[in-house]
């Protein structure tokens, strides 16, 4: 047992195989010495959980990787700790929804991905949480409805676009 906390300490991290596929433990500091990342690699692939840090120290964001390290779940933090963004990364790229919260933690937008591109509904809130804006989406171009609100609820705006350009009239 008095052995087993110097071999934990002594593991050796930032290691290569033979093919230059990294292996375990990784971290990465910014120039002023302070932590970038930390996490684990297993034939250059991600595993688990991966922290990745501002340059003052505190944490910026968490992902976990799972499917082989092909997929993430991903939260990304303000300064103080709470949660600034939340969605699922698939190969390197935006899937599914995404949340974004204003430093109040309140809900300000929400985001449907497929492959990287917008698809889907994209909804905006007013600071109290309040319907702003809401939009439909396909393959990164603004398809179907798009409807703007006041902060009463009250629609304010609303047009029909195909492929980013508007169709008949707006109201």
């Amino acid at each position: 047992f008095l052995l087993f906390p110097c071999f934990v300490m002594s593991q050796i991290i930032n290691q290569v195989d033979n093919n230059g596929r990294k292996q375990g433990l990784w971290s990465k500091s910014y120039k002023n010495e302070t932590l970038r990342y930390k996490g684990e690699f297993h034939n250059d692939t991600p595993q688990g959980l991966f922290f990745y840090y501002y340059d003052t120290g505190e944490l910026k964001a968490e992902k976990e990787f799972f499917h082989n390290g092909k997929a993430a779940a991903a939260h990304f933090f303000y300064k103080d700790g709470n949660l600034k963004a939340s969605g699922l990364y698939v190969n390197n790229l935006k899937d599914s929804t995404w949340n974004y919260y204003n430093k109040d933690s309140i809900l300000i937008m929400s985001e449907q991905y497929v492959q990287g591109k917008l698809n889907g509904v994209t909804k905006t809130f007013y600071h109290d949480g309040s319907l702003y804006e809401i939009k439909s989406w396909r393959n990164d171009s603004l398809n179907g409805v798009w409807e703007v609100f006041f902060l009463d609820g009250t629609l304010k705006m609303k047009s029909s676009h195909t492929d980013n350009l508007r169709q008949g009239d707006q109201t």
